[in-house]
């Protein structure tokens, strides 16, 4: 009878059936090296405004939980202080992090993060966009 448990626990496991969704906490703390301009060289905004930061986290591409836009952001550095509260499968699941000039009529992208399936860990992290741009965040699960 053991061995059977154990076949079925060794076949879930090699299938990736066995799945852990949790709650998980991410408190999005900083933004650092906020680029003045698009990359195109033009102005964040249409009147030459300064951009208006805000940060998407995506579960496997899903739309999940957003910031607070903050407005008018004309410094390189933003405090957020923001906790998104997600249920994700950390070993099935990406997760990314989008970052985003709010606009009147179409979002400016700003750049984004991913994180690989199993690749969540406890703790302080900064995440690095290929942009300059750098995300600080804490996790908690």
């Amino acid at each position: 009878m053991k061995k059977v448990l154990l076949m079925i626990i060794v076949f879930m496991f090699s299938m990736n059936l066995y799945s852990v969704e949790k709650d998980v906490s991410i408190k999005v703390e900083s933004i650092q090296n906020i680029p003045k301009k698009k990359t195109n060289g033009k102005s964040w905004d249409a009147f030459k405004g300064d951009i208006d930061i805000f940060v998407q986290a995506t579960i496997n591409d899903e739309p999940t939980a957003s910031t607070e836009v903050i407005q008018d952001v004309s410094d390189s550095f933003v405090t957020i202080n923001e906790t998104l509260n997600l249920f994700v499968d950390l070993q099935k699941s990406k997760i990314s992090f989008i970052i985003y000039d709010k606009d009147v009529n179409l979002n400016d992208f700003v750049c984004e993060i991913n994180i690989q399936k199993g690749n969540l860990k406890k703790g302080k992290s900064e995440l690095k966009c290929n942009n300059g741009l750098s995300l600080s965040i804490d996790v908690n699960y």
